[in-house]
């Protein structure tokens, strides 16, 4: 994660109060062993619905 902020694919969300409207990109982290280079890769799931 402070990779990706560094990378400025991300930014941290300020506190809000219950009333404001926001929004978050459901993620998950798929881990694999035998890769050399990339052993954890984030995957994001845009087209989850909201509630």
């Amino acid at each position: 994660m402070t990779e990706y902020e560094q990378l400025n694919h991300m930014v941290r969300a300020p506190s809000m109060s219950s009333k404001e409207i926001c929004y978050y990109l459901p993620h998950h982290g798929v881990l694999k062993p035998s890769s050399t280079t990339t052993k954890l890769t984030v995957v994001f799931n845009g087209s989850s619905p909201t509630s």
